[in-house]
């Protein structure tokens, strides 16, 4: 209907147009008729390629926008990108073989991962040893930033990508979540007795939970926290069946829980483009934090106080403010035992030393 209008328009000025030439129009009419027929006609046709281009391009971009890469494709790019970050690969080998491999590579990266290692890819091409021969070459310094800030943006963009494509959230099997009673005001939480029992510290005073049923076995609205809370120890008396006990604590205070077990699983925070996401890894085949590894979500609200496992590796806590989640696994084996890697650089809650206690209850 539109391609009609202007045809009829454009065809109305051109007669108008001609009508001068015999002498019945002035010639300002001509000229403004003439261009405003020539105007609408061109519209016209440009309307209709529009038209005609319009499915051609419908057709591709939800290919565009639909592709994915095998998560082990840009994984050994960031593995390598790593290594020579962490100074465990010298300058020239990461230069020759990154830039062979990004150039040898097929792969039809979308622009959100292509932008990044090309950044990465041409900085290695333009490297050269001390002195620079010319304004276009790249120290070693250099390359080094650039490597950096690259490899901070695609691990952002991979995270969002696993977070979009996994399913729900949770734990798998055998993993079980425990609803935890309403807790609100909480600022620091602690695992007691192997992981069986969860200390919470909120505004209200200290209340005591049953990881494995959620039921509160022991409050105390006591609110001088002076008289149990040493936040320089990072420890807080216990209530009911933890009193007399010191029990380690993480949240606003500072500390942290166990962030990896000994059987492979490995839980992690992050702050992206204003969300806060925390999740849960299994060591898989591409051994630890490898990008194939299976991906969990635990939750994307406001920050975390805490998320961590207990030293027995079969409690799972993540607690926020508002709300606390649970999630504890049957004691089969003393090998999940929660430890500590000496550098924790995927997480950003700093790593505690709390008591150890490996019982299982």
């Amino acid at each position: 209907m539109r391609v009609a209008v202007y045809v009829v328009l454009g065809t109305v000025f051109l007669v108008v147009a001609v009508g001068w030439r015999s002498g019945s129009v002035p010639s300002g009419v001509f000229w403004g008729a003439a261009g405003a027929g020539g105007l609408c006609l061109v519209t016209a046709l440009a309307s209709r390629q529009g038209r005609a281009t319009t499915p051609l391009i419908e057709s591709i971009e939800p290919d565009l926008r639909m592709e994915r890469v095998e998560p082990k494709t840009l994984g050994r790019y960031v593995q390598m990108v790593e290594r020579f970050v962490a100074q465990r690969d010298t300058v020239e080998t990461f230069a020759g073989s990154f830039w062979r491999a990004f150039t040898a590579d097929e792969t039809r990266w979308p622009n959100r991962y292509y932008v990044p290692l090309e950044a990465i890819a041409f900085s290695c091409e333009a490297f050269e040893p001390e002195p620079a021969a010319d304004m276009f070459d790249v120290s070693e310094d250099q390359l080094r930033r650039v490597c950096t800030a690259r490899l901070a943006e695609l691990r952002e963009v991979v995270l969002c990508d696993r977070w979009q494509s996994s399913g729900g959230e949770g734990m798998p099997a055998p993993w079980l979540e425990t609803e935890i009673q309403a807790v609100e005001g909480v600022n620091s939480v602690g695992l007691g007795r192997g992981g069986s029992l969860l200390l919470v510290v909120s505004e209200r005073g200290r209340g005591l939970f049953d990881c494995r049923t959620g039921e509160r076995v022991a409050l105390d609205r006591h609110r001088d926290e002076d008289a149990w809370l040493d936040r320089s120890a990072l420890t807080v008396v216990g209530i009911g069946p933890l009193s007399g006990e010191r029990v380690r604590i993480a949240g606003v205070f500072g500390g942290g829980l166990p962030v990896l077990t000994r059987d492979g699983w490995s839980v992690h925070r992050a702050h992206v483009f204003g969300t806060h996401y925390v999740w849960a890894e299994r060591d898989g085949e591409d051994g630890p934090g490898g990008a194939g590894n299976p991906f969990y979500k635990l939750g994307d609200q406001d920050e975390p106080l805490a998320c961590g496992f207990s030293e027995s590796g079969n409690t799972l806590v993540v607690a926020w403010s508002n709300l606390i989640r649970v999630w504890v696994r049957p004691c089969g084996s003393r090998a999940a035992s929660a430890t500590r890697p000496a550098t924790a650089t995927r997480v950003e809650q700093p790593p505690a030393r709390p008591e150890v206690d490996t019982r299982d209850s």
